[in-house]
């Protein structure tokens, strides 16, 4: 979420190219609806937006979902230490400041993402011995290890969904 679509544009690009989804919200309202529809596994918010500033859009999103379990990474221009001390008061999991690096960018990612398929089910059966051949899956995903876990995370979402379709 971001009002400047350079930033806006930087951010989704690079998640793409690790092999993550990107939604794009350039506002508040946009953001709170793509919110209501979804579950993310991360959210990068801009802290200062027209209308509706990134703090009040989190406090908006804990309202809705007060079980939110979903890293929120705050990007602000601001690079002070008393700013990122605030955000992080405010209940963001991280900060990244503005502009953009693609360095901070990756490392916030990388420890707010799953990277390996035996973290992603393990309340779910183990599906990762049943169902999919992580070294094969990896093999055609042209080894993009980020692209693999999206991808085994999304079929151990839908794996309850495609049951229920089996019994039904």
């Amino acid at each position: 979420v971001d009002d400047n679509s350079i930033n806006l544009s930087l951010a989704s690009e690079l998640t793409r190219i690790w092999g993550h989804n990107a939604f794009e919200a350039t506002g508040a309202n946009q953001a709170l609806g793509l919110f209501k529809e979804h579950n993310f596994d991360l959210i990068l918010l801009d802290i200062q937006m027209p209308e509706i500033d990134g703090v009040t859009l989190l406090q908006m999103m804990r309202e809705l979902k007060p079980d939110l379990k979903t890293p929120v990474v705050a990007l602000s221009a601001t690079n002070l230490d008393t700013e990122k001390e605030r955000l992080l008061n405010a209940g963001f999991d991280a900060f990244i400041s503005k502009p953009l690096d693609e360095e901070n960018l990756k490392r916030v990612l990388d420890q707010n993402t799953i990277t390996r398929p035996s973290n992603i089910c393990e309340s779910s059966n183990d599906y990762q011995d049943t169902v999919f051949d992580y070294d094969l899956t990896l093999s055609q995903s042209a080894n993009n290890k980020q692209l693999v876990a999206h991808i085994i995370n999304l079929l151990c979402r839908e794996i309850p969904d495609y049951q229920e379709s089996l019994k039904s």
